[in-house]
């Protein structure tokens, strides 16, 4: 960590204990804004550099090396801040280790610094491929898997003379030559964000990082400036609606933390201030109304954040922003309190954005979907905060609290000194406290040579009346194309598709116009024949999911009181969570174009064969069964059938469906699960699902977009098992 750079490497050593070959594929997390420099595998005594090509050419090059026998390797983006890497033809035995280059600009927000490490994907609520480009890329999770975690950061210069610390691990500090180092203490897993606090020794000053861009002949110079905003002055008074998550994802260290959140929220509210409480699931609970926060008001909302507990079901976020929304008519702002974990993101905030509310999002568990809530705060002018298990929730609150009480910073821009190529538009709202980044590139010899002024106010054509609220007083120059291609990487978004992929591929920038790909070619009579087998590599459960575990600070270990015998008789990639006293399976589900009523049913027969009753069944969301499934769904609960007990019949009906549709041993082992049921609750059942559902195929082909390499349709017949 050198000021507002962190520069990080990140190895994964992915090892094959079968006695086949196989392509592993592993979808894993980077912290949101990190970008991807570079990429290298060590094959035995063989070291290979990846190369950025164009998707299409880099996954004809890895299709082409797997079907020689060779060992190739690719990475793709797959998401808002995820990755998949693609490793194929692992021989028995072998071992492989994947060095991931990561850049990424750090702030201090509200007088510290925090570095996150996000070491796994907790199960999201909703339709995978709102959040991931393709079927393969689906992260599952497991509570079997275990995968060990070694990490250090040093931090250089004046940074080393503040205060460090790690919340979430056991560490350990040291002085170095050029700063401090900070290590984990042995036994860390990959099942939490791993946090790292820095609190500055003096204030730290507006700091101009520059350096040169040799993939750009317009534009050779880069330079950064970052400038910790002045505070404004508070207003009277604020508004704001409280909006919990309380979805089952939400059960245990979540909802404490939350609980903690809002108490630490309500710590901070004055008698001029009007707040008030709704909860959230698969529906929306007003559990106290806006009103002015006297002291009867406060008991109220004291009394209803007690009462708050992880038991409303799913995620359905976006309907629950609407709702609370509509409520404020334009006035106040939403404080959401939530793990994030959902998929679909874009929707919910561009019509957040189209509502007028300000969103102030903290995240709360021990891996919380920043990517979601950083982009939701972003897109509607409010902030993000985190605090995992180990943090202060009542700090988070205090933080976000001073956020909203702020008169924020509205349209400030940049005076470089001269005129930039290109640059960043500065975000339209900021707050006192936090750090504003902005970045611009200049012709040869045209870079800032002096200060660089961040200005509030007045506009182009009258330029006296703006402030200068902000001077760069430090310079740092920065070796090497790290910061040019970082700036490269924050601007493709703004760019169409052509100029995007052009700037991406001068850059050697992985994203959704590139993949890194590298072969290993091996020796003659060395190749791998035939397929090899492919195997997704689960996550980790995030410690204390869903109210899998207590999750202990300053240690690695998740601590489970469940009967892990139980999940013996699984053997389809899925998490198990107690949910009172009995267990509930929540499983991974394929997306809405490529449901599989046959997987689906086999994942319901193992639940019941093992006791789970149908009120034990997870959550699945109608609109899978496109594109009648909402109807059939609400047909079946307007004739009284609970949901667990319609996907019982369903599974059932689909599996005694004739010819290649249907399974007859599979419904024989539903049939006796059926029996139980009502015949006149089983005749109409059936009647239903023939009217909605009688032309959908078992295991309708996807809708997938043109594959000249043939690649997604290879993945698409190896997840589902087909020949």
């Amino acid at each position: 960590l050198d000021g507002p750079l962190l520069s990080a490497t990140l190895r994964q050593t992915y090892r094959n204990a079968a006695a086949e070959p196989v392509e592993a594929i592993y979808t894993f997390p980077l912290a949101p804004g990190a970008v991807l420099l570079g990429m290298a595998a060590q094959f035995g005594e063989h070291r290979l550099e990846g190369e950025v090509l164009p998707r299409r050419q880099a996954e004809a090059t890895y299709e082409e090396a797997l079907a020689q026998g060779d060992a190739p390797l690719l990475l793709e983006q797959s998401g808002n801040g995820l990755f998949t890497a693609n490793l194929g033809n692992l021989k028995p035995g072998e071992a492989v280790t994947v060095e991931l280059r990561i850049g990424e600009w750090v702030a201090f927000d509200q007088g510290r610094l925090r570095v996150v490490v996000p070491t796994t994907i907790a199960p999201r609520y909703g339709n995978p491929m709102q959040g991931v480009a393709q079927l393969h890329q689906v992260p599952q999770s497991s509570l079997t898997v275990g995968y060990g975690f070694e990490a250090s950061l040093e931090v250089l210069e004046t940074l080393a003379r503040g205060r460090l610390e790690c919340p979430t691990h056991a560490a350990s500090t040291s002085a170095t030559d050029a700063g401090l180092r900070l290590e984990l203490s042995p036994g860390a897993t990959l099942d939490r964000d791993l946090v790292i606090l820095l609190t500055p020794a003096e204030p730290l000053p507006a700091l101009l990082a520059t350096a040169h861009d040799p993939a750009s002949d317009d534009a050779p110079q880069v330079a950064l400036a970052a400038f910790v905003l002045p505070d404004r002055p508070a207003r009277d008074a604020i508004n704001v609606q409280m909006l919990v998550d309380c979805s089952g994802s939400m059960g245990g260290i979540g909802i404490e933390s939350a609980r903690r959140a809002l108490n630490g929220v309500l710590a901070q509210l004055g008698p001029r201030d009007r707040a008030g409480l709704t909860r959230f699931g698969s529906h929306t609970e007003r559990a106290v109304p806006v009103g002015a926060c006297d002291a009867g008001h406060i008991a109220r909302l004291c009394s209803a954040v007690e009462a708050t507990d992880a038991t409303l079901g799913g995620t359905e976020m976006q309907q629950a922003l609407r709702a609370v929304c509509a409520d404020a008519h334009g006035r106040g702002d939403v404080l959401l309190i939530t793990d994030g974990e959902i998929w679909a993101t874009d929707a919910m905030a561009a019509e957040a954005r189209s509502a007028g509310q300000r969103v102030f999002a903290i995240g709360v568990g021990s891996a919380p979907a920043a990517g979601v809530l950083r982009q939701l705060a972003e897109a509607t002018g409010g902030a993000a905060e985190f605090a995992t298990p180990g943090e202060s929730l009542e700090q988070a609150a205090v933080r976000m609290l001073r956020r909203i009480r702020q008169r924020a910073w509205v349209g400030p821009r940049v005076d470089w000194g001269t005129t930039p190529r290109w640059q960043w538009a500065p975000p339209t709202e900021s707050f006192g406290g936090d750090t504003l980044l902005v970045a611009a590139g200049f012709a040869e010899g045209e870079a800032p040579s002096g200060s660089v002024r961040l200005l509030a106010g007045g506009d182009e054509d009258s330029p006296s009346e703006a402030t200068v609220i902000a001077t760069t007083s430090a310079r740092l120059p920065v070796a090497g194309d790290d910061l040019a291609r970082m700036a490269a990487a924050r601007r493709l978004a703004g760019l169409n598709f052509g100029e995007a992929a052009a700037l991406a591929l001068a850059h050697r920038l992985v994203g959704p116009h590139t993949h890194c790909v590298l072969v290993h070619r091996r020796a003659a009579g060395e190749q791998v024949e035939g397929e090899a087998r492919l195997h997704a590599v689960p996550q980790m459960l995030a410690a204390g999911w869903g109210g899998t575990g207590m999750v202990r600070p300053q240690a690695a270990a998740l601590s489970l009181s469940m009967d892990m015998t139980r999940h013996c008789a699984f053997e389809d990639p899925c998490i198990i969570s107690p949910r009172a006293s009995r267990p509930m399976i929540v499983v991974n589900w394929p997306p809405a174009w490529r449901l599989d009523l046959l997987h689906l049913a086999h994942q319901i027969a193992n639940a019941m064969d093992i006791g789970m009753s149908t009120t034990e069944l997870p959550w699945i969301e109608p609109g899978t069964l496109q594109p009648n499934g909402p109807a059939a769904f609400a047909e079946a609960q307007a004739l009284g059938i609970e949901p667990g007990v319609f996907w019982l019949l369903l599974v059932a009906w689909a599996a005694a469906r004739p010819g290649d549709d249907g399974d007859p041993a599979l419904a024989a082992r539903l049939a006796k699960h059926v029996a139980a049921r009502p015949d006149d609750e089983r005749q109409r059942a059936a009647a239903l699902f023939e009217r909605h559902l009688g032309g959908i195929a078992a295991s309708p082909a996807p809708a997938a977009p043109a594959d000249p390499t043939g690649r997604l349709a290879r993945l698409g017949r190896a997840l589902l098992g087909r020949g």
